[in-house]
């Protein structure tokens, strides 16, 4: 029997990668892999605003970044990165093609930015303005990609020339391409249904799930940086104040204490008539 029951078990590990890979090959599988790859490289943008952005030659070793096409390299050594992504074969590359392959927002002209967090010579009070308008603007963002999303369940075929108008209440319009991934418009029968009704309520709703959740983590994320963040900045507000304080009074202050020393010494002078005094 416990022979038995160990072959049954190691059956049901060796079907697990290929449970995983048949799941990953149905249609809502491979949206769900397109959702959380847009929504990812939709938080890395967002960081990116708060925390900056430099040249690969200025990254620190261990830095991890993102091609194009989503695929992570690491800094390994001085203008050196190296993947580990299947197709690549340990391919290096240099600072100069990891600027030139890195992703890039395409609302942006280049990829390197100052962080609002950089922001010298101002209160943690002064950032809460741009901190508030580049959430929204993530908020905005992330409904734009659900949306676009779910445009792309309905229709087929290629992508090639087919642009989305993607509007989201209280933001700007979005010109975005189809979710490859997620155009489920070949499964349909003949009435106009889909085939797989799951995947289609799986593609509809799963990004709007996940979304929602990932805002909620980052709005965690940004009020505990701005804790941080007020902290850090008011000690060093204190720190300079207190260098200040120490190179304006410093000659005054030493003066009127060396006078104070001598005076001690010349107390002894002073003669007592009390009876403690020889105690």
């Amino acid at each position: 029997m416990k022979r038995i029951l160990l072959i049954l078990i190691g059956i049901a590990l060796l079907l697990q990668p290929a449970l995983v890979r048949a799941a990953a090959q149905t249609p809502s599988g491979a949206c769900l892999q397109a959702v959380n790859k847009e929504l990812s490289r939709e938080q890395r943008i967002y960081r990116t605003m708060l925390f900056g952005f430099t040249k690969a030659a200025d990254a620190p070793l261990g830095d991890r970044r993102y091609d194009k096409e989503g695929n992570a390299w690491i800094k390994m050594r001085k203008n050196s990165w190296r993947s580990q992504t299947k197709g690549f074969g340990g391919a290096t590359w240099s600072d100069a093609q990891m600027d030139l392959m890195v992703e890039r927002d395409f609302m942006a002209a280049t990829p390197v930015r100052r962080g609002i967090f950089e922001t010298k010579k101002a209160l943690t009070s002064e950032l809460i303005p741009p901190l508030l308008q580049s959430f929204r603007a993530f908020r905005c963002r992330v409904e734009a990609v659900c949306k676009a999303v779910s445009l792309s369940i309905p229709q087929s075929g290629s992508t090639e020339g087919k642009i989305l108008k993607v509007e989201t209440p209280g933001c700007m319009d979005f010109a975005m391409s189809p979710v490859e991934a997620c155009m489920l418009g070949a499964e349909k029968d003949a009435d106009g249904t889909f085939a797989h009704k799951g995947d289609e309520a799986v593609a509809r709703t799963y990004c709007t799930h996940v979304g929602q959740q990932l805002l909620e983590r980052e709005s965690d994320v940004l009020k505990l940086a701005v804790s941080y963040d007020a902290a850090y900045r008011s000690l060093l507000q204190f720190a300079g104040h207190f260098d200040l304080f120490l190179e304006e009074f410093r000659t005054s202050i030493s003066t009127p204490i060396r006078q104070a020393v001598s005076l001690l010494g010349q107390l002894q002078q002073i003669p007592c008539f009390i009876s403690q005094c020889d105690e």
